[in-house]
């Protein structure tokens, strides 16, 4: 439902009967009031639409804001407070309480608190500082004494006050670095060639690693690795020793550089001696199987003994020939 408003504004129409707004600030009536025996009704149409205009507007927004009508009943109290109610209710309801995010209202208190809506007076920041200040004089006594000096004062200490140490010697150009060696060495010993085989403790590759595990990469995109494994795959390094290039010394001669080379076994020796139905002695590698039958030696009498074979007897034997070892996952730094 909408508030009644008495208060209407006069001649609004676009073709009312009023003078334009050049020749009417250039009336003479504008400054001195019209004369009593000729009063131009164009003019006085203008006067009537501004102060009408305006008084209509008001009206309106008090009848807006207060909920009530505005009546022209002559009563100014009643219509002074609707206007103070209509203000009111404006500034209320477009300027929000403030917040940590918010811009608007603040209350303001005397008491210490949590509250993160209420900001302090002066009078309760001036006693919380007080209070700091008589905590941290009742701190320390000044009969405490530092290294036997009371705190009646300033004290200066030196470094033998502290224990500190002091040292008089000068360095030499030798055991003073600069910054840019120091930052040099750092970078030295923390960079790890491209393509360098690096024992891992893990499944995966750090990010900018490979495993290698025989793979194809891409000679464009990882040049400097590619320097170190010309035909763009990597060793496969799974389940396999590294071996230390010949280089000319002769222990594993003929050896290239990233050649295969499969496991082999040490030359075992063992020895046996028997003749004829004697018993067989072994020694090394070779036991001894028994008695069996058949027609052996010069004697051709039916009876012999058998020799076994076995490097299990001296060493550790498995599937493969192998040194005790560690297993760790091989990488290569890629770029």
């Amino acid at each position: 439902m909408s508030q009644k408003n008495d208060f209407k504004a006069f001649s609004i129409s676009n073709n009312a009967n009023v003078v334009s707004q050049e020749k009417y600030e250039g009336n003479q009536s504008l400054q001195v009031g019209f004369p009593p025996d000729n009063i131009s009704t164009h003019v006085l149409n203008k006067v009537l639409r501004q102060s009408s205009t305006i008084a209509s507007v008001i009206a309106n927004f008090i009848a807006t804001q207060s909920g009530d009508d505005i009546l022209d009943d002559g009563d100014i109290a009643k219509l002074t407070a609707k206007l103070n109610q209509a203000l009111k209710q404006k500034v209320t309801a477009e300027i929000p309480n403030a917040s940590l995010t918010q811009k608007g209202v603040v209350q303001l208190t005397n008491e210490i608190g949590n509250n993160d809506t209420l900001a302090v007076t002066q009078k309760l920041v001036q006693e919380i500082i007080s209070s700091l200040r008589g905590n941290i004089d009742g701190k320390v006594s000044n009969s405490r004494k530092i290294n036997g000096k009371t705190l009646t004062e300033d004290i200066n200490l030196n470094a033998s006050d502290v224990g500190a140490y002091t040292r008089t010697e000068v360095y030499t150009r030798s055991e003073v670095y600069t910054r840019a060696e120091v930052d040099k060495l750092i970078k030295t010993a923390s960079e790890i060639p491209v393509g360098a085989p690096i024992p891992w403790p893990l499944a995966h590759p750090p990010i900018g690693y490979f495993t290698c595990n025989g793979s194809t990469f891409n000679k464009l995109q990882y040049p400097k690795l590619a320097e170190a494994y010309p035909d763009g795959r990597l060793p496969d390094l799974r389940g396999e020793f590294i071996r230390g290039w010949d280089d000319g010394r002769g222990v594993d001669a003929g050896r290239a550089l990233l050649t295969n080379q499969n496991d082999a076994l040490q030359d075992l020796k063992g020895s046996f001696k028997g003749d004829g139905e004697v018993a067989v002695t072994t020694e090394g590698v070779f036991a001894n199987g028994g008695a069996v039958s058949g027609k052996y030696g010069a004697q051709n009498d039916n009876v012999g003994y058998k020799t076994i074979f076995d490097a299990a007897r001296v060493a550790r034997t498995s599937h493969e020939t192998r040194p005790r070892n560690i297993a760790f996952n091989y990488i290569v730094k890629a770029e």
